[in-house]
């Protein structure tokens, strides 16, 4: 079985945006965000002076660091070219002992078993390994 799609930039970004509060680093930024609520809460019932240096610190270190994944992820998807086989036509192929993608400038073959999940998003499918 196989699929022919055309992936276009807005499909990119539309993926990236969905797909980045899913992510493991960004998941280290929202445990930043509620260490940072939850000592900011216990630490408003005292004497205001270090600590809450130290709390603005890290909860606006954990917001830069948030939006910074976001330009870095979004940065990729304007910019993608149809000859990194990004955007453009692609070709998804389901075969028995492979899943096979192939686009303008690339062509994968995975194995099966070395792929732990198949996602679909509209029309992009996505491996995790």
């Amino acid at each position: 079985m196989q699929y022919h799609v055309l992936i276009r930039r807005i499909d990119l970004i539309m993926m990236n945006l969905l797909m980045l509060p899913r992510l493991p680093q960004t998941y280290l930024g929202y445990i930043f965000l509620v260490a940072c609520v939850a000592y900011g809460g216990v630490k408003s019932l005292e004497e205001h002076g270090v600590f809450l240096w130290l709390f603005v610190s890290i909860l606006l270190g954990s917001i830069i660091f948030l939006l910074v994944n976001l330009l870095y992820v979004l940065f990729h998807a304007i910019f993608a070219k149809a000859r990194n086989g990004a955007i453009g036509k692609t070709v998804y192929k389901f075969e028995d002992s492979f899943f096979i993608e192939e686009a303008l400038g690339t062509e994968t073959k995975t194995r099966w078993e070395n792929i732990a999940g198949l996602y679909k998003f509209k029309k992009i499918y996505i491996c995790s390994y």
